[in-house]
Parts: C-alpha cells; structure tokens; sequence
C-alpha cells in the first residue's frame, strides 16, 4: 500500500510535482520544447533568447509569488492583508514569510527540478535502489583491489 500511495502521491498530487509540472509548461510555452531549447543553446545568446529567458523567469516568479501569497492568506484574514499588503501597512511577517514561500517554491520548481526526489516519500522509495547501487560499488571497488591477485576460493 505504501509503494501505490507513494506512486500515487509523489506522481501527481505532490505539490513539488504539480509546481514543476506548472513550470515546464511555462517552459516550453516560452522556449519551446527540449530539442529547441538544446538546438539554441548551441548557440551563441542572442537579444531574443535573453528576452525569452527573462520573461519566462519572470513568469516563475509570479507564480512562485502567487503561491507565497496564497499560503499566507490562508492563515489570516484574506481580504483585510490583501489591503494591507497593498498599502504597506502588513505586518513585517507577512511580507517576511511570503518571501519565503516565494523563494522556496521558485528554488524547489526551479533548480530543483532537475533533483525530483526532493519529497520523503520519494527519499524512501529510492532506499532499495541506493542500496542496490551501493553493493554493486563495493564490488566493483574490491575488484579492482585484487587487480593482478590470485582469488583464493574457500
């Protein structure tokens, strides 16, 4: 049950997951998708893929903004912070935590996309595969030890 409820969890209702599924598609939207993007960046920066490499970091940050919104929002009174917020009367914790929130959603879609197991469910089922490659290292570091020795057999 775990395994099915972790598949399930970290596939598609992650938060992680669903970020950096929302980011690719503004990815791709902008840039194009993965064989252009590799085709441009063979070469040389131009004033256009600069333009699109800012406007779609730009659009990451709202995103990322709107959500550290969001969850301040929910845990206080939505419509009298959004006022404040406006005016700049919030209190420093608002605009402190929304931060936060903002830079963790953007690190985490962003540069951590490219690490997708960044979730506990995720760190524990890869527990077997760690583990297997572990092994297969300690093996293959004791043979190149022997390199050149006569294996004895017990």
């Amino acid at each position: 049950m775990n395994a099915l409820g972790g598949r399930i969890w970290c596939g598609y209702l992650c938060p992680q997951t669903v970020w950096t599924d929302l980011f690719y598609a503004v990815e791709r939207r902008v840039e194009g998708d993965r064989r252009e993007r590799l085709k441009a960046a063979a070469r040389p920066m131009t004033a256009g893929r600069a333009a699109k490499r800012v406007l779609k970091h730009a659009i990451w940050l709202m995103i990322a903004w709107w959500t550290g919104g969001a969850w301040v929002l929910y845990f206080a009174d939505a419509p009298t912070l959004v006022h404040d917020l406006a005016t700049f009367q919030a209190p420093a914790t608002a605009y402190i935590w929304i931060g936060i929130l903002t830079a963790s959603t953007y690190l985490a879609a962003h540069p951590g996309r490219a690490h997708r197991r960044m979730g506990p469910q995720c760190r524990l089922q890869m527990r077997p595969r760690r583990a297997a490659l572990l092994i297969e290292e300690i093996i293959r570091s004791a043979s190149t030890r022997r390199k050149g020795r006569r294996l004895h057999r017990l």
